[in-house]
C-alpha cells in the first residue's frame, strides 16, 4: 500500500521524479491520496496512462525523451493489449479527474450534480459500481462483439456469393440474385438473428458473473485474431 498527500504529489508531479512514482504506483495493491487539488487528481490519471503505454519503451525508464511516432505506435497497441483507467467521483472537485480517464462514473449524492453531468454513467449509490462492470460491462462487450462480427460476417459472404458467381458467369456482370432479395437481405432476412443476438445472448448466468468476478472480460471475443477470423476467414470459407 501507499499513502501519499497534496503536498507531497506537489513536488512529485511534473518533475523527474513523476516516472519513478509512476512505477512505484503500479507494483502497488492500493494507493491513498489525501488532500489533492482536481488538477492533482487528473495529473495522477495522465501518469498512470503515460506509464501503461511507454513503460515497454526503455527510453521511459532512462527518462528521455520519446520520438512522437514511437508515442503513436505504443498508444495503438496499448488500445488493444492493455487495460483501462476507470475514475468514479461524486463531486465538482472530481470532474477533471473523470474527464481524464477512459471511463468516468459519477455518483449522485450531496454534492450535485456536476459529476454525474461530466462522467460516462451515473450510478446512485457506490455499491451499484458491482453490477455495473460485471455484468452490464461484460455482457455490453459480449453481444456488441458478437454483433460486429456478425455482421461484417454475413455482408462479405453475401457480397462474396456475387464475386464467387462472376467465375461461373465468365465476369458478364450478371446477378445470381434480384435486386428485391438483394434489398431486404439486411432489412428482412437476416435482422432478427443480430437482434435476437445483441439482445438475449449472454456468456454465463448474471449470478455467475456477479459470484465470480474473475471471468471478467476473459473471452477477448473482439481481439483482432477473432474479429478478422470471424469477418473474413469463415465468411471465405462458408460464403
Amino acid at each position: 500500500e501507499l499513502v501519499i498527500d497534496g503536498p507531497t504529489l506537489h513536488v512529485v508531479l511534473g518533475t523527474e521524479v513523476e516516472r519513478s512514482f509512476a512505477e512505484l504506483a503500479n507494483k502497488c495493491a492500493s494507493i491513498v491520496v489525501c488532500r489533492a487539488s482536481p488538477s492533482q487528481k487528473a495529473a495522477i490519471i495522465r501518469v498512470m496512462k503515460d506509464h501503461q503505454i511507454f513503460s515497454h519503451d526503455e527510453r521511459y525508464a532512462k527518462n528521455e525523451e520519446i520520438p512522437k511516432l514511437s508515442k503513436l505506435w505504443y498508444k495503438t497497441l496499448w488500445k488493444v493489449w492493455d487495460g483501462r483507467i476507470l475514475a468514479i467521483g461524486d463531486g465538482a472537485n472530481d470532474v477533471a479527474m473523470l474527464q481524464s480517464a477512459d471511463v468516468g462514473i459519477g455518483i449522485l449524492g450531496k454534492e450535485g450534480r456536476q459529476a454525474v453531468n461530466n462522467s460516462d454513467y451515473a450510478i446512485g449509490q457506490f455499491r451499484f459500481l458491482q453490477k455495473l462492470l460485471f455484468v452490464h460491462g461484460q455482457l455490453s462487450y459480449y453481444r456488441l462483439a458478437h454483433l460486429i462480427k456478425y455482421s461484417f460476417y454475413k455482408n462479405i459472404s453475401f457480397a462474396l456469393v456475387f464475386f464467387y458467381f462472376q467465375f461461373y458467369c465468365g465476369f458478364s456482370g450478371q446477378a445470381i440474385i434480384d435486386s428485391m432479395s438483394a434489398t431486404i437481405y439486411n432489412v428482412v432476412l437476416t435482422s432478427l438473428p443480430v437482434l435476437l443476438l445483441a439482445s438475449l445472448d449472454k456468456p454465463a448466468e448474471i449470478s455467475t458473473l456477479l459470484k465470480h468476478p474473475q471471468i471478467y472480460n476473459t473471452s477477448r471475443a473482439l481481439s483482432s485474431w477473432n474479429f478478422w477470423k470471424a469477418a473474413l476467414v469463415k465468411s471465405t470459407l462458408t460464403s
